[in-house]
């Protein structure tokens, strides 16, 4: 599967203390979601059920081992780092790393029961039957926790070694074994009395850990050397030291064979070695494809069960033989394994945010669970009042009416849809479908989809050319642009780029698309006439974002690995600056009012404002945890900022660059966008799967401009645009691009003169009039314009 998307942004206050209010959450189809990135699963036999959790949302996900449903969301404080389950007492305990916890599951009621404080960044989890508890090892140098599986409270807390890494528990012995990583060596827990009964000295970065039940050894894997240390379960000495051709990384145990399985996880790192227990020798390496990392063993089919990266897989090894017996292809990027002993199922949870359920019987994914399909994309049309976002989990898009913000229509479109765009000469929205490299086209009037254009491999951006009414769509994996006819809807050209083509922007003064291209470090700039690439550019490390100064004629470029923002004159085609900006420049914005840039800087969490004349940097706005796309509202000059680990929106004063406040919104919100009309921002939340609205006005302090927000009653006008007073202005679009210069009246004794500039050739939509006051960026002066036929 090619998911390779890096994966890849309001309430009126009346002083910056007042609490912010979100007007409205809307469901985008439906709040059964919230993991992203999904890392670990855990089966419950006592209630037949699958947990899983992730990096990204604040849920553990339960799925029915019966029917694949998922039948409850249930909220935790982050990260999830481990879980493991007692099935004694019917719970699932999870490491909450973000928040240094344990939350404790109940399987019968699918709730929290408690959440445990435990300190530093709880990473490891093993369960202990046969006195009811649970060990926690943190890696910040912390104790192991001890928890009672029947109280849910710590009952000890057992001093260990540096960087406690990976815990294994000895039904032999009543042990438990954790490494400690930084230290070279495993401590040996007792069971009962919950104290260090020694210390055994291993090989480099204890990384892994399982048990021998047959001859009661436990296997170290260490990860740094090479090697696998044997410990013998009686006397805790190693007995053996194996030499691996590749990083340990997982290991898993055949008791039925006496076997240990061992993946190689290196980068370059394709085998399984299969070694034997009762002499702790290497019997075979068996290929599996690039990078395994992740192992389970099915003891009903004598099979182990492998996930490898490339390709996306999970492989079936057959426990007698040690030959592969089946293939089966998966999502993106499998992360987890866990057998259901009841229904004989494997499930595979994939960073492309979806479990695949295999039947252990057929070696056939039966069901594909969408954890964390909520909205990626949205876009406004203001033709029709609507808001549409793009649903990747769910394969649709939906319709929100902007009057009443309720869905009123799921589209179906093709693959994983990421990126919108709205083509008002046309009134469409296009929606890339990533995964079946193709692009749905949607009559806006009728909310229906009118075709499907095939492009090229792994559609991503979109920009519109009002110039020729074209679509330009940037192919990832494919190398090329494709430009589709707003009209006829087919694609009218393919343009060959450089490498990883992304983030595209259009140039109507030159009538010029500029591209970059991640992977080559440039930017190709597309002649739109011809529809042939002209120039590439060079930018910066991995340029991630452009966007269009139609003031100064310049495209500025994000690069994500330079830290820095290439400036390209357009004119010439060549770079004039490269400006610093902060760890990770990761998205831009152009405030053509202040005709300022906003780069957004993923890693430093903050803002980097440049101004547009001198290329200077002007401020820097610290954000919350990964701001995202920037929205500029050019009516109340007002920037708000995404922020999607901290669940938050900023919000920044755009006369004076400072943070106005900061708007609670729902899981990871990534994108936003502006209804013009009411002056709502509209925030998806990808694993919330939800939509949240902001109220109109949100920023307006004392300071400024009156305690209410002002009217936003347009001016309405067809094929003249009239302009009091005798300064020039200038009309921009949605998205910040100037459309028209409007040339003031300099005749002196002229007074109270009203301009009328002929706007038949453009398109019906909202537009901003934006005129210059006393030169100072707060005096100027910005309007809506309804242009109407």
């Amino acid at each position: 599967m090619k998911r390779k998307l890096v994966v890849l942004a309001v309430a009126v206050v009346f002083s910056q203390a007042a609490a912010q209010i979100v007007e409205k959450t809307i469901f985008v189809p439906d709040s059964m979601y919230g993991v992203g990135n999904p890392d670990h699963a855990v089966y419950n036999p006592a209630n037949n059920t699958v947990y899983v959790g992730g990096q990204y949302g604040r849920y553990v996900m339960a799925i029915d081992g019966a029917t694949h449903q998922k039948v409850a969301r249930i909220p935790v404080p982050g990260w999830i780092k481990a879980m493991c389950c007692n099935p004694d007492d019917n719970k699932v305990y999870t490491a909450d790393i973000d928040d240094g916890s344990v939350t404790v599951i109940d399987g019968a009621t699918n709730t929290v029961r408690s959440t445990l404080p435990v300190g530093g960044r709880p990473w490891a989890l093993c369960y202990n039957p046969q006195d009811n508890k649970v060990y926690c090892a943190g890696v910040d140098n912390n104790p192991v926790w001890v928890i009672d599986g029947t109280s849910d409270s710590v009952v000890a807390e057992v001093e260990v070694g540096e960087y406690p890494f990976a815990l294994c528990y000895n039904s032999i012995t009543n042990t438990v074994y954790c490494t400690n990583a930084y230290d070279d060596n495993v401590s040996v827990i007792d069971g009962e009395t919950d104290s260090v009964l020694t210390t055994v000295s291993t090989g480099d970065f204890g990384w892994a850990l399982c048990f021998n039940l047959a001859e009661n050894k436990v296997y170290c894997a260490n990860s740094h050397d090479n090697t696998i240390s044997v410990i013998d379960g009686v006397t805790h000495e190693v007995t053996a030291t194996l030499v691996m051709s590749g990083w340990p990384w997982a290991l898993c145990y055949n008791p039925r064979d006496n076997k240990l399985y061992c993946t190689d996880g290196s980068s370059g790192g394709s085998t399984v070695a299969v070694i034997d227990g009762a002499t702790d020798t290497v019997i075979t390496s068996v290929y599996v494809g690039r990078v395994p990392r992740v192992l389970c063993y099915n003891p009903q089919e004598n099979r182990v069960y492998c996930a490898t990266t490339l390709p996306d897989r999970v492989v079936v090894i057959d426990g007698t033989s040690n030959r592969v017996v089946d293939s089966v292809s998966v999502q993106y990027i499998p992360q987890a394994l866990c057998h259901d002993a009841q229904d004989n199922f494997v499930y595979c949870a994939n960073r492309s945010g979806d479990v695949s359920v295999i039947d252990c019987a057929s070696n056939e994914v039966l069901a594909t669970v969408p954890l964390s399909g909520g909205p990626l994309d949205i876009c406004y049309n203001p033709t029709s009042n609507k808001v549409y976002t793009a649903n990747s989990g769910t394969d649709n898009v939906s319709v929100i009416d902007g009057h009443t913000n309720n869905v009123v229509k799921n589209l179906a479109v093709g693959t994983y849809p990421a990126y919108l765009c709205y083509n008002p000469q046309s009134d469409k929205v296009y929606s890339t479908n990533i995964e079946s490299d193709d692009v749905s086209i949607i009559d806006a009037e009728a909310d229906s989809v009118l075709a499907t254009v095939k492009v090229v491999d792994h559609p991503s951006y979109l920009c519109y050319n009002p110039l020729g009414n074209t679509v330009y769509v940037s192919n990832y994996w494919g190398f090329c642009v494709s430009v589709i006819d707003g009209e006829g809807d087919t694609v009218l050209a393919t343009v060959s780029t450089d490498s990883g083509p992304g983030s595209i922007c259009h140039n109507p003064l030159w009538n010029k698309v500029y591209v970059a291209n991640l992977f080559a470090c440039n930017v190709s700039v597309i002649d739109c006439e011809t529809n042939e690439e002209k120039a590439r550019v060079e930018a910066g490390n991995s340029p991630r974002a452009l966007c269009y100064n139609s003031q100064d004629d310049r495209v500025y470029c994000a690069n994500l690995y330079g830290n820095d923002v290439t400036v390209i004159d357009c004119g010439v085609d060549t770079v004039i600056a490269t400006v610093q900006a902060g760890t990770g420049p990761w998205q831009l914005a152009y405030n053509p009012a202040t005709n300022l840039i906003y780069c957004s800087n993923y890693r430093s969490n903050d803002v980097t404002v440049i101004d547009g004349a001198t290329n200077q940097v002007v401020a820097t706005i610290g954000t919350g945890s990964r701001p995202e796309q920037p929205c500029i509202n050019l009516e109340d000059t007002l920037i708000y900022v995404p922020n999607s680990s901290s669940h938050a929106v900023t919000v920044i004063d755009g006369t004076d660059n400072s943070v106005i406040t900061t708007v609670e919104v729902g899981d990871r919100p990534l994108n936003l966008c502006l209804n013009t009309l009411s002056g709502q921002v509209y925030c998806t939340n990808y694993e919330g799967s939800s939509v949240s609205v902001i109220s109109a006005g949100v920023g307006t302090t004392e300071g400024r401009a009156a305690q209410r927000p002002r009217p936003r009653t347009p001016s309405i006008c067809r094929g003249v645009l009239k302009v009091p007073g005798r300064q020039a202005a200038e009309l921009y679009d949605l998205t910040g691009r100037k459309v028209m210069d409007l040339p003031g009246v300099f005749a002196s004794g002229v007074s109270g003169a009203v301009r009328h500039h002929d706007i038949r050739h453009l398109a019906p939509g909202i537009y901003f009039l934006r005129t210059a006051g006393s030169g100072t960026r707060s005096a100027v002066s910005v309007r809506k314009v309804v242009i109407q036929r």
